[in-house]
């Protein structure tokens, strides 16, 4: 395998090793309240013909929007190229 190959299903970590993906990615988790914040502002703004479009700060993230994902649990996921935005108890 050549050194920037990297298998479907597994990613290149910071440290350079190649991990699961799951393994790989970094975690952070949002609460009820910050989820509910997070779409009254949306609900609001779409009501004004106002489109949120929702991007990670850092250099390497910002070429692409979050991409929101519905996890097996039921959750929801923001997610970025190195972060996993995980929401809590929005059910």
């Amino acid at each position: 395998m050549a050194p920037e190959a990297v298998p479907v299903g597994f990613r290149r970590a910071e440290s350079g090793l190649i991990l699961p993906e799951p393994l790989s990615r970094a975690r952070e988790v949002w609460t009820k309240s910050e989820w509910q914040l997070l779409e009254r502002t949306t609900k609001l703004l779409a009501s004004r013909g106002v489109l949120v479009y929702l991007r990670c700060a850092r250099k390497a993230c910002q070429a692409a929007p979050l991409q929101r994902l519905r996890r097996v649990d039921g959750g929801i996921t923001l997610q970025c190229e190195h972060l996993d935005r995980e929401f809590q108890g929005h059910l």
